[in-house]
């Protein structure tokens, strides 16, 4: 008995293709010997997890969202978890959270982790906004006792 294959691959290609996506990145300390790997998982268009493993050994993890226009400021909450005031600004990261500041970082990425040795936020350029994580870019990224950091995130 022949059976054809024809009707698993027409089912196949009604799942959707690239739901999630996954990357790896890098970041390297600004004034102190220290680096990170930076492992990124896309669970939405816009959205997704984000674990930064420092090389002394300390982990943090939380949300990355890829803000667009269409951002409401009640979907990014988590990005303020951890923070004393979300209009706090340390150096050079300036968190606002206005609607202009929301229009204003279309095609940027913004990401808070939480761990055991406090916070770290992480702001990210993309090469290819559309293509989303997966297009590359760079960034900078912070912890809570002031450490900052170049970051990259290769294109895959």
């Amino acid at each position: 008995m022949t059976r054809s294959v024809l009707p698993i691959a027409v089912l196949l290609s009604l799942l959707p293709a690239g739901c999630v996506t996954q990357g790896v990145g890098t970041a390297q300390g600004v004034s102190a010997p220290l680096g990170a790997t930076l492992n990124w998982r896309a669970t939405g268009a816009n959205q997704g997890t984000m674990r930064a493993t420092l090389s002394d050994g300390r982990v943090y993890d939380g949300q990355f969202f890829q803000i667009t226009q269409q951002t409401e400021i009640d979907s990014i909450q988590p990005l303020w978890n951890g923070w004393d005031d979300y209009r706090h600004s340390t150096g050079s990261m300036h968190w606002n959270a206005s609607p202009q500041f929301l229009t204003h970082y279309s095609g940027k990425v913004l990401a808070n982790l939480q761990g055991a040795g406090g916070a770290m936020r992480c702001r990210f350029i993309l090469r290819q906004p559309s293509g989303g994580m997966t297009g590359g870019g760079q960034g900078r990224c912070q912890l809570s006792d002031g450490t900052r950091f170049r970051a990259q995130l290769p294109a895959h």
